[in-house]
């Protein structure tokens, strides 16, 4: 597991400013993370399987193309549509 990488995904993650700074200037950031190689071209490669490999997480650390909260989201929705539904149906019993 490359501490370094994950150390650099969870930042990405939880942190607007690295993620802004990331965006706009790339290769810039990276230098300054102290990423192997190896992991910054995975990183610039943009390749989600070899990212989650090197990080040490396989390829179920990445499962939708969307960022986790996003992917998360409609399930939650759905969650809550089935108890709502549920409820009504139960008022309509009684």
């Amino acid at each position: 597991m490359d501490r370094a990488l994950m150390s650099f995904l969870v930042e990405l993650a939880t942190s607007p400013r690295a993620l802004a700074a990331f965006m706009t200037d790339r290769e810039t950031y990276l230098d300054g993370t102290g990423l192997s190689d190896e992991a910054k071209r995975a990183v610039m490669s943009g390749d989600r399987n070899t990212i989650a490999a090197l990080a040490g997480g396989g390829r179920a650390m990445f499962t939708s193309s969307r960022p986790t909260y996003m992917a998360a989201r409609p399930m939650y929705k759905k969650k809550a549509a089935k108890k709502k539904a549920a409820k009504k149906k139960a008022a309509k019993k009684k």
